[in-house]
C-alpha cells in the first residue's frame, strides 16, 4: 500500500495546525486502519474546523489511497488546540515524553488563540468606548459594562507589581506547581513532564521532531544536554603553556537504525562532540609558548582529520604513542584495540629528560573515552618543567595542571 501522499492536505482541505501537532500513524497502524475502512467503509466523518481538517487526517489519507470519497462535517469548538488534545492526547502510540511535548505545544497554541481573542475583544470594546465618547449626550464615566477603568488598571498594576517582586525561590515554586499541573493534565508524571519541558524549551527544531516522531525523546535530550555543555565552554584562557594535552571530542558519523529512527551511537551518548571545522577553528596556537609540545589523542579512522587539527593549531606532527587497550571493539577491518597519542611540536619540543618511554604501552581502560591518568603521568615525566594545560578535560584539574572544556570543573582558568 503506497503512502506517497501529502500529510498536509487531503481532498482540497488543509490540515489544521492543531491537528498537525500530532504525528501521523506509523505504517503498520495505518495499514490496519485502511484495511478496516476498505472492509466496513468510513464510519466516522472527517471533522473540519474553520475549513481545515481538525480530526481524521489518517482516515482521510486512507480514503485517498483507497480511492474513496469521505464524508466531512464542520464542527464548532472554543479552541481547536484544546479540542485536538481532547481527541488525541491519550493515543496509545505516543510515548510519555512525546505526549508531554505535544501537550505543551497544544497549550501554547491554545494560549495564543485565547490571547488573540482577548486582544480582538479589547479592540472591539475600545472602539465602542471611543464611539460613545464622541456622543456627549451619552456619557459613560464608568467605562464599558459599568466597571471603572481605573479599578481595572489598578488590578492589573497590582498583579504586575506582585509578579515583578517574586523572589527566585517563589518563581521556582510557581514553575514547579505549573509543571505538576501540566503533568497531571497530560496524564504523565512530573519527572517526565520536566523532560518534555526541556525538549519544548529547546525550540521548535527539537519539539516538532519529537512530537511528530522523527526523533526519539532520548536522542533529543542527549543532543540538548550536549549542546548546553558546549555552550558553557568559555573562551580559551590567557597564558602561554609549554605542554598542551588534548583529547578532542571527535564527531563520528556513527548512526544506527532503531525502527523508524536513526540514532547516534558511541561518543555522542557520553559527551558533546564537535565537528571538524569547529575543532580546527579553536585558537589553540595562542596558548602555545615559543617552545611547546602538543599531545593529541586520535583514533585510527580519524587520523587524517586529527593531523589537520594539529596543523591548524600551529604544531608540526613528529610521532605518536600507541595505547594498547587490550580489548577493543569489532571493526570493519580488525578488532580495534588501540588508540594514538600524537606528538607535535612548536619550536623546540624535545623532552626535558634523557629518559625515554616505550612507544606502545598497555593501560587498563576506564569509563568511556576517559584516558588513563598514567598517560598524563608519562607526560609529566618527559616534561617536568613549564606550565601545562589539558584541553577538553572532564572533571577537576589534576595537580599542577590547568584545564579547559565543557565538562572541566576549572574551565575558567
Amino acid at each position: 500500500m503506497t503512502s506517497e501522499v501529502s500529510h498536509k492536505e487531503f481532498f482540497g482541505y488543509k490540515v489544521h495546525p492543531a491537528a498537525d501537532v500530532f504525528p501521523m500513524m506509523d505504517e503498520t497502524r495505518f495499514k490496519e486502519l485502511a484495511d478496516d475502512i476498505k472492509a466496513h467503509g468510513l464510519i466516522s466523518k472527517i471533522q473540519l474546523f474553520d475549513g481545515q481538517i481538525i480530526d481524521g487526517r489518517n482516515r482521510a489519507r486512507a480514503c485517498l489511497v483507497l480511492g474513496l470519497q469521505p464524508d466531512f462535517v464542520s464542527i464548532q469548538c472554543a479552541n481547536p488546540y484544546s479540542y485536538a488534545w481532547s481527541l488525541n492526547g491519550q493515543r496509545r502510540d505516543l510515548s510519555d515524553i512525546q505526549r508531554g511535548v505535544i501537550f505543551l505545544q497544544c497549550q501554547k497554541g491554545a494560549e495564543a488563540i485565547d490571547a488573540a481573542k482577548k486582544e480582538a475583544e479589547e479592540r472591539r470594546r475600545a472602539a465602542i468606548a471611543e464611539e460613545r465618547s464622541k456622543r456627549v449626550d451619552v456619557p459613560n464615566p464608568q467605562g464599558i459594562g459599568g466597571k471603572s477603568n481605573k479599578t481595572s488598571d489598578s488590578t492589573l498594576l497590582d498583579g504586575q507589581n506582585c509578579s515583578s517582586h517574586l523572589t527566585k525561590q517563589r518563581q521556582r515554586n510557581h514553575d514547579n506547581r505549573s509543571s505538576s499541573i501540566a503533568a497531571k493534565s497530560a496524564g504523565i508524571t512530573p519527572a517526565t513532564m520536566q523532560k518534555s519541558q526541556a525538549i519544548f524549551n529547546a525550540g521548535p527544531e527539537y519539539a516538532n521532531a519529537v512530537a511528530n516522531g522523527a526523533m526519539k525523546p532520548t536522542e533529543a535530550l542527549r543532543k540538548i544536554r550536549n549542546t548546553k555543555k558546549l555552550e558553557r565552554i568559555k573562551a580559551l584562557p590567557d597564558g602561554k603553556y609549554h605542554v598542551i594535552y588534548a583529547d578532542p571530542p571527535w564527531q563520528y558519523n556513527d548512526k544506527r537504525e532503531t525502527g523508524d529512527h536513526r540514532e547516534s551511537t558511541g561518543a555522542e551518548h557520553h559527551y558533546p562532540t564537535m565537528p571538524l571545522p569547529d575543532l580546527k577553528a579553536l585558537a589553540v596556537s595562542g596558548l602555545a609558548a615559543t617552545d611547546a609540545v602538543l599531545f593529541c589523542w586520535a583514533t585510527f579512522p580519524l587520523l587524517p582529520e586529527a593531523l589537520e587539527v594539529v596543523k591548524s593549531w600551529g604544531f608540526a606532527y613528529k610521532t605518536a604513542f600507541v595505547w594498547d587497550k587490550g580489548a577493543g571493539a569489532f571493526g570493519h577491518y580488525h578488532n580495534a584495540a588501540a588508540e594514538l597519542l600524537l606528538v607535535a611540536t612548536r619550536g623546540s619540543g624535545v623532552p626535558q629528560t634523557d629518559m625515554r618511554e616505550d612507544q606502545v604501552m598497555s593501560f587498563v581502560r576506564e569509563e568511556h573515552s576517559r584516558k588513563p591518568s598514567a598517560w598524563r603521568s608519562m607526560i609529566d615525566r618527559l616534561y617536568p618543567h613549564g606550565p601545562r594545560i589539558e584541553l577538553f578535560r572532564r572533571g577537576e584539574a589534576p595537580p599542577g595542571w590547568h584545564v579547559w572544556g565543557a565538562e572541566a570543573e576549572d574551565a575558567a582558568i
